[in-house]
């Protein structure tokens, strides 16, 4: 966010008269530095967390409307820069670091970490139940079919 913030300060003071070809080449440097970093920390990681954030048996679903979403706004941003550009210039940047500021500060403060933890838990953080064993509760058939085939496997012995 930094390198962004960078970028739109070195548009404000230095591009209107294109005199100062040091700064201008150095945001041009801040726009690469900006879309690395975004890449790396941001772009892989939204698609992995949406893959954690829904219950397996909705998982394909919501996967689906989280990246739809993501290029929904994708489309959108493309669309509106060069209208945004012309009128309002670099304030346009104020549109990516005021929403990006705030969604970093609530993603840090109430998202849970979900690093390293198997899918199973983190249904459980999110408040769902295991569903590994889907089957009644209270031991259904299902239930017992589970219990009877791991004492098969248990009594089962190798013979030469």
């Amino acid at each position: 966010m930094a390198a962004l913030i960078i970028e739109a300060a070195l548009v404000a003071n230095f591009a209107a008269a294109a005199t100062n070809v040091p700064a201008l080449k150095a945001a041009v440097a801040m726009i690469f530095v900006y879309v690395v970093f975004y890449e790396v920390a941001l772009d892989g990681t939204q698609f992995a967390y949406l893959g954690e954030l829904f219950p397996t048996h909705i998982r394909a679903k919501g996967m689906n409307l989280g990246v739809a979403g993501i290029c929904l706004m994708n489309i959108i941003w493309l669309q509106v820069a060069p209208t945004a550009f012309i009128n309002i210039g670099w304030k346009f940047y104020l549109c990516f670091i005021i929403p990006g500021s705030i969604s970093a500060t609530i993603i840090w403060l109430y998202f849970p970490d979900t690093w390293g933890v198997p899918l199973e838990e983190v249904a459980a953080m999110f408040g769902d139940a295991n569903e590994l064993y889907r089957g009644s509760v209270g031991g259904g058939e299902a239930d017992m079919d589970l219990e009877r085939n791991s004492k098969e496997k248990q009594e089962t012995r190798h013979v030469e």
